[in-house]
């Protein structure tokens, strides 16, 4: 009993150390209650201007990827952190705030976009928190029409985005990617699935560059000296090694599939470096 009783004397004081505004009421008996007075929590949370502008900038950046339903969640939390806020410190950053979102500007991805039903990605969500088996309907890149009931595992965002799937009846590639915008519906049955615990979604990106896969290369590209300064910035792929050679010249080195793609994007290059 002494021991819990020093115990509970240590834990008090250091309660009353940590929060000075705690409230002490004497009670029958002289019993002890603590309370924390009205409002004291705005004063315990606290958030700043820089934290609330990378909050709206995520926000921007996720409208410019084609997901507005993600954005207004976002929005929508930073509205209920600014609630949460004291009165006095939002009114004081709000005019910060304004005019430091009206001084940084995201740039967004020339050309046409293809737009990608909210409700489809809702329903996919679900399946996947719940390990539902979905029927899915969607067009393929010839043209043609297909139904598949699939294992929804996860989404990668890019210049496309792409639904990762699994289906098991498949014996080669069954785990494929289904661009999003190209799906026309989403049933999800009854029927339960469990993902396998070795599959990590990040894992399975960066076995490509970019979004086809075939076979596994070892990659080495070098960049001229021209190129080199400019290329030393960029990360090709998250595994990638850089080493600057004497001659000035830059070797990156990497495994992954995708070599069409790789030649795509190598042409870009050929300009810089001329």
């Amino acid at each position: 009993m002494g021991d819990t009783l020093r115990t509970t004397q240590r834990l008090m004081r250091s309660m009353e150390y940590y929060f000075p505004h705690l409230e002490v009421v004497v009670g029958e008996n002289n019993e002890k209650r603590y309370r924390f007075p009205n409002g004291i929590f705005h004063k315990l949370i606290a958030f700043s201007l820089d934290e609330l502008t990378a909050m709206e900038t995520a926000a921007q950046k996720i409208e410019l990827m084609d997901h507005e339903d993600d954005a207004k969640l976002v929005r929508s939390a930073i509205r209920k952190v600014q609630a949460l806020m004291n009165p006095d410190d939002r009114n004081r950053i709000a005019p910060d705030l304004e005019s430091i979102l009206r001084a940084e500007g995201l740039i967004a991805s020339p050309g046409p976009k293809r737009a990608i039903p909210s409700e489809h990605v809702s329903v996919l969500r679900e399946a996947i928190k719940g390990g539902n088996v979905c029927e899915i309907y969607y067009t393929k890149r010839d043209g043609t029409k297909r139904c598949e009931q699939l294992h929804p595992y996860g989404f990668l965002y890019g210049h496309r985005h792409y639904l990762v799937a699994n289906n098991p009846a498949r014996r080669t590639t069954p785990i494929r990617k289904i661009v999003l915008s190209s799906i026309a519906k989403v049933t999800p049955t009854d029927h339960l699935f469990e993902m396998p615990s070795d599959f990590d979604l990040q894992a399975y990106s960066h076995q490509s560059f970019g979004v086809f896969f075939d076979k596994v290369y070892d990659v080495e590209w070098v960049f001229s000296e021209a190129a080199a300064a400019i290329a030393g910035d960029f990360i090709f792929h998250p595994e990638q090694a850089s080493k600057l050679n004497e001659d000035g010249t830059l070797t990156v080195r990497f495994s992954a599939s995708g070599l069409q793609e790789m030649a795509w994007h190598l042409l870009k290059w050929v300009y810089r470096a001329v």
